[in-house]
């Protein structure tokens, strides 16, 4: 009897024993599985930081290039060569049209020609009823088509010729009509913090004004005597706004 008690209780000692043993190395590997994902989330953490540091050291760099870069006017025989190169290479190839210019890049080539240099291009000529049909339409398209796939539409006129007849004139939101007091005073206001004529459209005030039309305004205002100037009928003496009706 004695004997079978003992042999129990060796048996018992050594399953618990085991169990222990199990239980352990369970543990120690669960321990090993995280650590592994921790070592494995900082190592991912590290090169994401790593990425992002070299993204801003990239664009810091362009950057500090387009500040220091000193802009040297294109020349009537670098506009007559440029033009033979195009004609050479058919507006495709421009890093080998750039290999003829020691200091110009392909992309100053490239915006020089479509910009400036081609003959084709209509500069200081006053806009067609018929272009501005083709603005509108495009415009008007869901989505509305961008100024450059317009400028393609509309030959001889660039997306920047685009963009600004549509914001300072086509746009049948731009409201017209005469400026009201208020209106005046806030335009000064805001030009005398040195606002942009572009970004003035975005004051509630002034909302649906073309910039065009609040610059011409203020030379307007700014061109006559605020204190001397008269009304037209009565010859009063106008307010410090300038109003004008």
């Amino acid at each position: 009897m004695k004997k079978y008690i003992r042999d129990k209780l060796n048996t018992t000692s050594s399953s618990s024993s085991t169990t222990t043993t199990t239980t352990t190395t369970t543990k120690k590997k669960k321990k090993i599985v995280r650590n592994g994902r921790k070592r494995k989330a900082t190592t991912d953490g590290a090169g994401l930081l790593a990425l992002v540091d070299a993204a801003n050291k990239k664009i810091k760099k362009k950057k500090k290039a387009k500040k220091n870069a000193v802009f040297i006017k294109w020349t009537e025989e670098e506009d007559k060569l440029l033009a033979e190169q195009v004609k050479k290479f058919k507006c495709k190839r421009w890093k080998e049209v750039a290999q003829h210019f020691p200091n110009r890049t392909a992309t100053q080539c490239s915006q020089h020609w479509r910009k400036c240099a081609d003959p084709l291009l209509k500069k200081n000529q006053k806009w067609t009823d018929q272009e501005d049909a083709i603005l509108l339409k495009g415009r008007k398209e869901e989505p509305p088509l961008t100024f450059g796939e317009i400028a393609n539409l509309i030959r001889g006129r660039t997306n920047i010729q685009c963009r600004n007849r549509w914001d300072n004139v086509v746009n049948p939101k731009i409201r017209k009509g005469p400026f009201s007091e208020t209106e005046d005073e806030i335009l000064f206001q805001l030009r005398k913090e040195g606002l942009r004529w572009v970004d003035m459209p975005e004051h509630r005030s002034l909302r649906n004004r073309s910039s065009v039309s609040l610059k011409n305004r203020y030379r307007r205002l700014k061109s006559l005597s605020l204190n001397n100037v008269k009304d037209s009928d009565g010859g009063k003496k106008k307010s410090k706004t300038g109003k004008i009706v």
